[in-house]
């Protein structure tokens, strides 16, 4: 269903954004094995099914093995920039939407769209450390917030 589906996607993307933003920043390039990401994905998936959603039969399995090729091919020092991490991004949800049997293309692009948009994508992105440290200075630099 739709609302599975999207939240099949949700899942792997938020997964594959921790991994290549942990990796960024903390300039460890590499330092997660991919195969270490689909599992998380394939264990979240797993833990909504014991809490009684309903999943397809090889469901957590493909969203999984899409996980970790889409981490395998964004990660390390040749990670896009943003633009490009967006494009991919938007590709792989709306690949994970179709292993779910989203058979709509346009609905497979909303949901890319959705969920890409929640996505801090300049963290996990090339230069991504340098954008994350210039926002740390600002806040730090901010006066006061008074109410």
């Amino acid at each position: 269903s739709s609302p599975m589906a999207a939240a099949a996607a949700a899942v792997a993307a938020v997964a594959v954004f921790e991994a290549l933003a942990q990796e960024a920043l903390w300039n460890r390039s590499g330092s997660l094995d991919p195969d270490m990401v689909g599992h998380l994905v394939v264990g979240a998936l797993k833990c909504a099914e014991k809490a009684n959603v309903q999943l397809s039969p090889g469901l957590a399995s493909a969203v999984g093995g899409r996980a970790t090729q889409a981490y395998e091919r964004l990660r390390g020092p040749s990670r896009p920039p943003v633009g490009c991490l967006g494009e991919e991004f938007q590709r792989f949800v709306e690949g994970v939407c179709d292993s779910a049997g989203v058979g709509d293309a346009g609905l497979r692009k909303a949901i890319g769209e959705a969920v890409v948009a929640n996505l801090d994508l300049a963290i996990p992105a090339l230069g991504g450390r340098e954008a994350a440290r210039r926002l740390s200075l600002k806040m730090h630099d901010a006066p006061p917030c008074r109410k």
